[in-house]
């Protein structure tokens, strides 16, 4: 808990040490992966996102956690591993529509792609389940290039 609480009051650094040496104490503990992994890739560094990938292991470890997958995608679309980001969060929208997290993961991919008419849906799902004032402008910069019929 110290950990996270350092994490979260932007003690990056000692509270990355600390979840390193837990893990070092428990290893393959699945909640001490996703919270390291969830502090390493916080930065959005490339740099970094390979150690959540050794982090993670064979995938047997942690392909029955959702967000343990979330994090292997992301650190997957940081490397620049596009397919293979690509395809877990799709998957992980194939198993639950409502996950803004792997939608926009999808939605980032597109946008790289240009595959606009595709990205257009998914903003208007995104938008559908959780408007926001950014999903909102999205909509409307889709909707007046005419990705988006009103």
């Amino acid at each position: 808990n110290m950990a996270l609480i350092d994490l979260e009051l932007g003690r990056r650094e000692s509270g990355l040490s600390a979840l390193r040496t837990l893990l070092a104490e428990q290893p393959g503990n699945p909640s001490l992966v996703l919270y390291l992994s969830r502090g390493i890739l916080a930065s959005g560094d490339p740099s970094e996102a390979a150690e959540v990938l050794t982090l993670m292991g064979e995938p047997q470890s942690w392909q029955s956690f959702p967000d343990l997958r979330e994090c292997y995608a992301y650190a997957s679309f940081l490397l620049n591993e596009l397919p293979e980001a690509e395809k877990q969060f799709r998957a992980l929208l194939e198993e639950d529509q409502s996950t803004q997290f792997a939608r926009v993961g999808v939605m980032r991919i597109l946008a790289g792609r240009e595959a606009w008419e595709e990205l257009a849906s998914h903003a208007e799902s995104l938008h559908a389940a959780a408007p926001t004032e950014q999903s909102a402008a999205l909509v409307e910069r889709l909707t007046e290039a005419g990705m988006i019929r009103s």
